[in-house]
């Protein structure tokens, strides 16, 4: 209950209700639901039983106008993570629904970015709120890797690429293929015919593990007072 309404900031007076749930699954859990008077708004969440971790979060507040932008809610989203135990986690996604902000956040070891230690975050942005929290796929994957070096080098790895795409970005990257596996990776962000496209390059073999097609980006709006 205590940590319910520490992380997403709800009065100590709030009703809470909490059950306990998880018997027979991979791991114990309760579901806690809050409801705020005063702010006439509602959420529901479960915490894992070790450690406290939050799994997922939701509230039902509405949001009617932007006050704070979508690079400042991203900001605040960042701050939530590292402030409740989610270490060394990079964006590399935003998006903006009506007075929302959508958040993807993957984890880092060294250089190299963990997709399958994924976290979501929807943040209201008319105060920063954080509205939605999803954490499932990142404690169901947090461990410590050990990441071997790429036998390929990018170069190698940019010819299995068509050679049309304009290569924006790279990296390396862990990712689950499509036999369920982890696999490192290089990863290209590149642009070919006005689209945005991620390309993953198996780092041992040059297999083309992954690409995925970018949505066109939300806009993103200045500061408003």
């Amino acid at each position: 209950k205590n940590i319910a309404l520490q992380l997403f900031g709800f009065d100590k007076n709030s009703e809470v209700r909490v059950t306990e749930n998880g018997k027979g699954a991979d791991y114990g859990f309760y579901s806690v639901a809050i409801k705020n008077k005063g702010a006439k708004s509602e959420a529901n969440m479960d915490i894992t039983k070790k450690g406290g971790y939050p799994i997922w979060y939701i509230s039902s507040r509405d949001v009617t106008e932007q006050k704070i932008s979508l690079n400042e809610a991203g900001n605040k989203a960042a701050e939530f993570l590292q402030k409740n135990g989610f270490k060394n986690m990079e964006m590399f996604e935003s998006s903006q629904y009506d007075y929302v902000g959508v958040f993807t956040f993957v984890s880092t070891q060294g250089d190299v970015r963990i997709y399958p230690e994924s976290v979501r975050l929807k943040v209201a942005l008319d105060n920063g709120d954080i509205l939605g929290f999803s954490a499932e796929d990142y404690l169901k994957s947090h461990k410590k890797r050990t990441i071997p070096e790429p036998k390929l080098s990018s170069e190698e790895a940019r010819k299995e690429i068509n050679p049309n795409v304009e290569i924006m970005e790279e990296g390396l990257a862990v990712i689950i293929n499509d036999l369920n596996e982890e696999v490192l990776c290089y990863e290209f962000l590149g642009v070919l015919d006005d689209d945005t496209y991620r390309i993953f390059i198996n780092a041992e073999n040059g297999l083309e593990e992954k690409v995925e097609k970018l949505q066109e980006a939300e806009p993103i709006y200045e500061d408003v007072v």
